[in-house]
């Protein structure tokens, strides 16, 4: 077993090269982008190429994994908002 991120790769006995299964790997490219699109919205304007290519592509991989992240923090912070332990879904989503 090996992790990296958030993903969990098993491997099969015999076979150790390949991973026979692996867990978590769209929440883990869902994470991924959303700290990119966060450091992007940052720094990527200081970086003239950067900003040229952005806006050519104007958009952002794994939506369908990132809309499913964002539903597990908001109910995460709906879970846990009345114990104070977060002032806002993004306090979810820096821990």
């Amino acid at each position: 077993m090996r992790r990296g991120g958030i993903t969990i790769a098993s491997y099969d006995k015999k076979q150790q090269l390949y991973p026979s299964h692996i867990y978590f790997e769209g929440l883990n490219e869902a994470i991924i982008e959303e700290l990119t699109i966060r450091f992007g919205q940052g720094n990527f304007e200081l970086i003239p190429e950067l900003q040229r290519e952005l806006i050519d592509k104007n958009t952002y991989g794994y939506s369908e994994e990132r809309k499913k992240l964002k539903e597990i923090i908001e109910k995460i912070y709906e879970t846990n908002k009345d114990l104070e332990h977060f002032n806002s879904s993004e306090d979810v989503f820096y821990i």
